[in-house]
């Protein structure tokens, strides 16, 4: 009985610990009053106007009222009581407005110590949608009318809690490229994002493929499997499934990561050299400062002709596979914490077994 009570104690005590310890508890020491000269002098905001996008803050009260362009306008209240700021706007075809958001939330967590850029990525996406304030300081919702069309977006920002990055791993597949097919399978300049990867697709003058990766602080696997799937995209869209594996299996034997560096081999040149993209455009400018790039030249004709004795990898379109190098802290500590009950468990029967 006494083991019994034991193990029932440990495991409440482990199921308790599992959120607490990964609450992201660090108090934010946020100062307000810096909020509009850190969005107003921020990187962003010049390289915008650099490009004739004029963003600007101002501070109303207890609110802050950001402008694009002089036209069009969003408004983040305080509630201090809650220690808050929130903002809800209406849905559009454009993203004016999710840019706004976006460098507001990034400015509040560039001022708590975070590197500037670290929230344009989530911010513009949904990652916020998947978040809360108690876990990353920021979330975001969709609000649906009575009819349940999505009518609004709402973001709420907490000044009490230092905003925390959400790491993301997921990769470009299919279902991304399809979402800009007429533009990804002309000769036009095509960018492809999603939470923390922009893929930029284009052509030479020799009418070559050229894709460029980006992603923050090192390019890890999942930016080496989205330039497979952007290939294999490609090459299925004039040929047939199997000659884009084929020709991806070629790709991977010859070419096993981008940690590999810069390479050359018939047909393909890797260049991992690359610190921006060749586009000055609203969406390369609001990406992370500290973006790693690689660039693909991809002749076509030469690639299927050497890949059509090549073992097919498999298929990876649709692939949801998770760099191991980003492996959720929360989804280790838990692993660790189920092996533990169980050893403990194992432990006990035997003690019991033992004694009897």
């Amino acid at each position: 009985m006494k083991i019994k009570k034991i193990l029932f104690s440990l495991i409440i005590f482990l199921a308790v610990l599992v959120p607490t310890s990964n609450a992201n508890t660090e108090k934010a020491n946020l100062d307000l009053s810096k909020v509009v000269d850190k969005f107003n002098k921020c990187y962003y905001t010049s390289a915008l106007s650099d490009i004739g996008v004029s963003v600007k803050a101002t501070k109303v009260d207890n609110s802050f009222v950001l402008t694009y362009n002089n036209s069009e306008s969003i408004t983040y209240a305080y509630d201090k009581s809650a220690g808050v700021l929130s903002t809800s706007y209406p849905i559009t075809d454009d993203t004016n407005k999710d840019v706004l958001s976006a460098l507001f939330i990034d400015a509040i967590s560039t001022l708590e110590g975070n590197e500037e850029g670290s929230f344009i990525f989530p911010a513009l996406n949904d990652t916020f949608c998947y978040t809360s304030l108690k876990s990353n300081g920021v979330a975001k919702n969709y609000i649906s009318s009575d009819g349940g069309t999505t009518v609004m977006t709402e973001f709420q920002i907490s000044t009490s809690q230092r905003l925390s990055p959400a790491l993301d791993s997921s990769i470009l597949s299919k279902s991304d490229f399809n979402r800009v097919l007429e533009t990804f399978i002309s000769d036009k300049n095509c960018i492809v994002k999603n939470n923390n990867l922009i893929l930029l697709k284009s052509t030479d003058g020799s009418g070559n493929i050229v894709l460029y990766i980006g992603q923050p602080t090192e390019l890890l696997d999942n930016a080496y499997e989205s330039i497979l799937n952007a290939i294999s995209y490609i090459i299925s869209m004039d040929k047939d499934d199997e000659t884009a594996s084929n020709v991806v299996s070629y790709i991977r034997q010859n070419y096993s990561g981008l940690s590999n560096g810069n390479s050359v081999f018939d047909g393909v040149n890797i260049n991992t050299d690359i610190d921006s993209l060749p586009d000055n455009t609203l969406d390369t400018i609001l990406v992370s400062r500290n973006m790693k790039y690689a660039k693909f030249t991809i002749n076509t004709d030469t690639v299927i002709s050497n890949s059509k004795n090549i073992s097919p990898s498999s298929s990876i379109n649709d692939s949801t596979s998770i760099s191991k190098k980003h492996i959720s802290p929360l989804l280790g500590i838990t692993i660790g914490i189920i092996v533990l009950i169980v050893i403990i468990m194992a432990a006990g029967f035997f003690i019991k077994k033992h004694t009897n």
